[in-house]
């Protein structure tokens, strides 16, 4: 018994390139949107401490894309190693002493509707 596996094989083949033109899309989009997540994120928190206070801090506020095997993961925060990085919990959420200044989740949740439109629109053309 004979059996011709030839267009499942090609089948294969295209939906492994599918993959690939998708991830490299897919990181495109991703470094873009970390980045506008940055510059939002510093933008707000200026305009909350003018410089008053922390004035390292909103350049401690760096992004980072990265692409796995099958992901690509995207990164925004303040650099623990930079100036004044290592105070953004405390300029997030408060402490005893100061307040709250969301910066950070308000930039990520302006953001996360666009991003997750544009990365849903990548795979629609990918699979086209």
């Amino acid at each position: 018994m004979f059996v011709d596996d030839s267009e499942l094989q090609a089948f294969a083949d295209q939906l492994e390139t599918a993959a690939d033109r998708t991830l490299d899309a897919a990181e495109s989009v991703m470094e873009a949107g970390v980045r506008r997540i940055r510059g939002t994120a510093r933008q707000m928190i200026r305009g909350q401490i003018r410089g008053r206070y922390l004035p390292h801090y909103p350049n401690s506020i760096t992004h980072e894309t990265t692409r796995e095997t099958d992901a690509v993961v995207g990164e925004v925060g303040p650099e623990i190693g930079r100036r004044q990085g290592g105070m953004g919990r405390g300029v997030e959420f408060g402490s005893v002493h100061t307040g709250p200044r969301p910066h950070m989740l308000p930039a990520g949740d302006a953001e996360e509707p666009r991003l997750a439109d544009q990365l849903a629109a990548v795979a629609i053309r990918v699979l086209r």
